[in-house]
């Protein structure tokens, strides 16, 4: 990977771990607050990793990955935690 991706990756990275960046992508101020299986920045990440194969199997394959202690988690869940991050959340980190 060249310097640039790698730096653009790092800097998506930054802005998706800060605290500010998820209070004003909330659809409400109650999501995101409580220890769940995919957090906001795992839902970020799915959400911007380009889905070529099916969502569930995306879904799996990401949790394979980074959390290798979560046994599974449904498209459904993934489609209802990512209803609760507002589209402004998306236009600004790009």
């Amino acid at each position: 990977m060249t310097g640039f991706a790698t730096s653009l990756i790092e800097r998506a990275i930054k802005i998706i771990n800060d605290p500010e960046f998820l209070n004003v992508s909330k659809t409400k101020a109650e999501y995101f607050t409580r220890k769940r299986k995919l957090c906001f920045h795992d839902v970020m990440a799915l959400c911007l990793n380009i889905l070529v194969k099916s969502v569930q199997i995306k879904i799996s394959d990401f949790i394979k990955k980074h959390m290798p202690s979560l046994d599974f988690y449904t498209k459904q869940a993934f489609s209802k935690a990512r209803a609760n991050i507002r589209p402004e959340a998306f236009r600004s980190l790009f």
